[in-house]
């Protein structure tokens, strides 16, 4: 699913639960060679993808209503796999903006 919001809209955004707000490093279109790849090639090799946390959740919920507080923190680099998101872009005509994910917690493989 796709949503589209300014950047200012976006930094707003307050994560629910386990739910993680993630500013996605750009992914290179060219080999160390100077191959370039086309989009949908580059799109297919995510199958791991880095960013920064910007905002997390309070935490998941036990089956008694304990928190359980998220692991990561505004700020952590991480690697997730990115299934199970919310695509969150920028207006089209806007240069210079970044891309945003909002993903659950369980989807974090790593913080580097």
């Amino acid at each position: 699913m796709n949503i589209t919001k300014t950047e200012e809209e976006i930094l707003n955004i307050k994560p629910l639960a386990d739910n993680i707000l993630v500013r996605i490093k750009e992914v290179e279109d060219k080999t160390r060679g100077g191959i370039y790849l086309p989009t949908g090639m580059v799109d297919q090799m995510s199958v791991i993808s880095e960013g920064e946390v910007i905002a997390v959740g309070p935490g998941a919920y036990t089956y008694t209503g304990e928190v359980i507080p998220p692991c990561v923190s505004p700020g952590d680099k991480i690697l997730f796999s990115p299934y199970g998101e919310l695509n969150i872009d920028s207006p089209p005509d806007v240069k210079g903006q970044h891309t945003y994910k909002i993903i659950p917690e369980k989807c974090i493989k790593a913080i580097i």
